[in-house]
């Protein structure tokens, strides 16, 4: 028979003058409790308000010393003041939708017994209602929130496009398991430089196992998403490019099937966006291959040619600056050195890749745009509600402030300009020049970029276009 104890051993709070006899025959049955309210003196007002209306009770170990019961119910008073004080600082406890968050107690000797504060239902849960789809554990719940929080390039986190992906991904199993759980698997084991690890082989054959289940079933655009993105962390992070190539194009096969889609979906943006990214493993650069980079180079400097001139500057006055120096659309396309957003600490997050993504991506951006605008050379209306159409996007996303390329060709992919702006076709032109960009040397890829703003610019640039296509027909590769 144990003995209830309180704080201060000279009462029992509601329990009021009785005698410890008849106190030791009403517990005869139920384990030790302590109020944990006590001792009106020396209480903030918040707390004297609520220990007058009633007395809360603390039940207890039965093995624990009185020293030991009393140590406890004043770290958990404290606790709960702690508590009351930052709800009132804060007004949460007039915002129900927004509750203060616990704050965890060292519980010292008491850790064996005391329940941990982490509950179902609190903040240190990564996914409290388990609506997070192919999640079966607390890892996988980390490797999901690297995704949301981690995974970052040199130009910063790029918000939007991992929203974009992981909120169509998080409707869809097979998606979020190839996209999002397999891809950081894979990027965790590589941050800690290991090749591969149990857990990165475990979600590469849950992936291709929930791939086959569902190539049985209909082949819809959620399944072209799954398999882009195991075609991006197969090139990325392993070893067989041929994997990475069948994922691919079986992707490719998926979306080609249904069509033209208008506005495009998430699932054809992300396959145009890995196929942008991906980098080749063999190099190879055909004589066909040449030929189509130096129409493009010719195109280019015709465009220039033709905008450069006063009837035409004349109808379409913003061509003139919408490129210049110190522009909206300079900062953002701009060449390198580039800044990075990401902080010191955190740069062992960002993504090493042979060539950087920026590099990349702002690639891919100088080559949509000089295509966009050559389809609209005899449309002066369309080519100034074209660019009136990328300063939106560049202000809207601050991209001028904080250059981004990887956002930037994923809204130009995207389409949201007016319909008669949009051809899908450009997104996949775009693709396959690049391809045959990566193919060359740094030196050639950085002059074929500088040809093209430069152009873009109305300005000559500093490796001319025949210079250049000199060049390119003379390496051996």
């Amino acid at each position: 028979m144990t003995k209830s104890t309180n704080h201060r051993g000279s009462s029992l709070g509601a329990e009021g003058h009785q005698s410890g006899e008849s106190v030791q025959q009403r517990t005869a049955n139920i384990p030790p409790r302590v109020p944990t309210e006590i001792d009106h003196r020396s209480r903030s007002p918040e707390i004297l308000s609520s220990a007058s209306t009633m007395t809360t009770y603390l039940f207890v170990d039965d093995q624990l010393s009185p020293r030991e019961r009393r140590a406890h119910v004043m770290r958990e008073h404290n606790r709960k003041r702690g508590l009351r004080r930052t709800s009132t600082q804060s007004g949460g406890q007039n915002n129900p939708t927004n509750p203060p968050a616990p704050t965890p107690t060292s519980h010292g000797a008491l850790n064996v017994w005391y329940p941990s504060p982490a509950t179902s239902l609190d903040s240190f849960r990564k996914d409290p209602f388990d609506s997070l789809p192919a999640v079966n554990s607390l890892t996988d719940q980390e490797l999901a929130d690297a995704w949301v929080s981690k995974l970052s390039y040199w130009s910063g986190q790029n918000h939007y496009i991992k929203f974009q992906i992981y909120k169509t991904a998080i409707a869809h199993p097979v998606c979020f398991q190839a996209v999002i759980l397999a891809y950081c698997a894979r990027w965790r084991a590589r941050l800690y430089r290991h090749q591969s690890s149990p857990e990165v082989e475990q979600h590469l054959l849950r992936a291709a196992t929930m791939l086959e289940q569902a190539s049985h079933q209909k082949k819809d655009s959620n399944l072209a998403m799954a398999f882009a993105g195991m075609s991006l962390h197969e090139n990325r992070f392993g070893d067989n490019e041929s994997a990475a190539m069948n994922y691919e194009d079986q992707a490719v096969g998926i979306l080609r099937m249904r069509g033209r889609q208008d506005p495009k979906g998430v699932d054809e943006v992300f396959l145009h966006y890995v196929r942008i990214l991906k980098m080749p493993r063999e190099f190879a650069l055909s004589h066909d291959d040449r030929v189509h980079l130096v129409h493009l180079v010719r195109g280019a400097k015709e465009l220039k040619r033709k905008h450069n001139t006063a009837a035409y500057l004349s109808s379409v006055p913003q061509r003139r600056t919408a490129f210049q120096m110190a522009s909206p659309l300079f900062c953002s396309l701009c060449p390198g050195p580039w800044p990075t957003s990401v902080p010191q600490g955190l740069h062992k997050y960002v993504i090493d890749l042979n060539i950087s993504s920026h590099e990349l991506s702002r690639t891919a951006c100088l080559i949509y745009i000089t295509t966009a605008l050559w389809e609209f050379q005899h449309e002066p209306d369309k080519t100034s509600r074209f660019l009136a159409h990328l300063n939106e996007l560049v202000a809207q996303y601050t991209l001028d402030r904080n250059p981004a390329c990887e956002t930037f060709i994923w809204l130009l992919i995207e389409e949201r300009c007016s319909p008669d702006l949009r051809e899908s076709e450009r997104a996949w032109r775009t693709g396959e020049l690049l391809k045959r960009i990566k193919q060359l040397p740094p030196v050639l890829r950085g002059d074929f970029s500088n040809i093209l703003f430069s152009y873009l610019m109305l300005e000559d640039p500093a490796v001319e276009a025949g210079e250049f296509e000199r060049e390119i027909f003379a390496l051996r590769i």
